[in-house]
């Protein structure tokens, strides 16, 4: 990791540093295999960019293990399944827990699927609980594999990650900017305002910023 708190700032443009490049460079330094925590979105059949990047990571050399943390599922979005109300990606989403556990084995990475009390978009207060919930369902997975965080990258590829900082450790931390969810006018303005100020917290600590465009990159 970066010494005296020097960040690396990443323009993963059409010119730029691959992520791959990146953990080479650290393998190289310090002749270690790391366990990657990946903080993405859902895991779905749609194969998102996030769900592409944390394969590409898992067949580096570098890269012992990755564990995929994806957005929660909600209780109160269960009831909507049980009672056939649920959208697309929830229902696949429960299939897929209910058959297979909230633990599964895809593409040669591990996936966990935490279950929490509120509903996901929500504020801060909310959210924080939720984390309260999830994070015992995560350090399950991660305590066998490597229970010191020495050789753990924690990888925030959505600012829901920032929600883990206090709880999880780590001797790296990328944060991998795609967007900026504050704005999305979709959200309510507290689940808004929460994204802010976890991206805020996110590109503060970050040892490794990627972007991937140029004005990210000027804005980070």
């Amino acid at each position: 990791p970066p010494e005296g708190g020097h960040q690396g700032w990443l323009y993963l443009g059409r010119h730029g540093v691959g992520a791959g490049q990146v953990l080479q460079g650290l393998s190289v330094e310090t002749r270690r295999r790391y366990t990657l925590l990946y903080f993405g979105d859902q895991w779905d059949d749609l194969w998102r960019r996030r769900q592409q990047l944390a394969v590409h990571l898992s067949r580096q050399p570098d890269v012992a293990r990755v564990v995929y943390v994806e957005l929660p599922l909600p209780l109160t979005s269960l009831a909507r399944f049980v009672a056939g109300r649920a959208d697309r990606d929830a229902v696949a989403r429960w299939r897929r827990v209910l058959r297979h556990g909230t633990v599964l084995q895809r593409e040669g990475i591990t996936i966990v699927t935490p279950i929490v009390p509120f509903r996901l978009y929500s504020g801060a207060r909310a959210s924080r609980g939720n984390a309260r919930f999830a994070w015992p369902q995560i350090r399950r997975v991660l305590s066998p594999l490597d229970s010191s965080g020495a050789d753990r990258i924690f990888w925030a590829g959505h600012p829901y990650a920032g929600l883990f900082l206090s709880r999880a450790t780590f001797s790296l931390l990328c944060y991998d900017y795609t967007e900026d969810f504050a704005t999305f006018e979709h959200l309510g303005p507290a689940c808004r305002a929460l994204y802010g100020e976890l991206d805020r917290q996110l590109t503060a600590r970050a040892d490794l910023l990627f972007t991937q465009t140029e004005p990210h990159l000027r804005e980070k």
